[in-house]
């Protein structure tokens, strides 16, 4: 049996975005598991007014729920590679990933690249500021809760991004469910395409 998770963050007692990944949650277990019914996933009880990473295992029901000390970690410096993964649900499983980052541990996380088009971070998605505008990857590996949130907002915008032409963005930003969106400086100075 697959097991699947969710990452939610919880600041200041208070889980903002929680129906995002109930969500999600909800539409991973219908379309892979072809579960019908719907699962509410249990509110967080922080100790304190800190910052958690709230995760949350499930399949056919949630398997166990995890509370621990958050802090965000920036990424400065990504290598870009071309590789044909398939992530388009949340997995425990992550070793495709972990692989990655073990290959190219000198750098701080990898970006996917298939058949020439950015997708995602290990981690996050992301976007690039083309001057006027951020967008994001038309095609990425995984549907992120920010990034849903951001484009329903209309604060980012979808569009196909060939690595080629990463060097006509002047800025880039990553964002997920924990970190938010933050933007990591300068395309040409955070991106390395090998």
């Amino acid at each position: 049996m697959c097991q699947l998770f969710e990452t939610i963050l919880v600041k200041n007692r208070r889980a903002p975005f929680l129906h995002f990944h109930e969500h999600r949650l909800n539409y991973t277990r219908k379309k892979l598991l072809k579960r019908s019914d719907t699962l509410k996933i249990p509110p967080p009880k922080p100790p304190d007014h800190g910052t958690y990473r709230y995760k949350v295992v499930y399949s056919h029901t949630i398997n166990s729920c995890e509370l621990t000390p958050y802090t965000r970690t920036l990424k400065r410096n990504i290598v870009a590679l071309q590789k044909d993964i398939q992530y388009n649900f949340k997995f425990l499983d992550r070793e495709c990933f972990d692989a990655l980052r073990r290959e190219n541990s000198n750098f701080d996380d990898v970006l996917v690249v298939k058949k020439g088009l950015v997708t995602d971070t290990t981690i996050a998605n992301c976007a690039f500021f083309d001057g006027t505008k951020w967008l994001t990857p038309s095609t990425p590996l995984l549907r992120g809760t920010c990034r849903e949130r951001l484009l329903r907002a209309k604060a980012i915008f979808p569009e196909k991004i060939y690595v080629k032409d990463l060097h006509t963005y002047s800025l880039v930003a990553f964002l997920n469910g924990l970190t938010g969106f933050y933007i990591a400086g300068e395309t040409k100075r955070i991106i390395h395409v090998k």
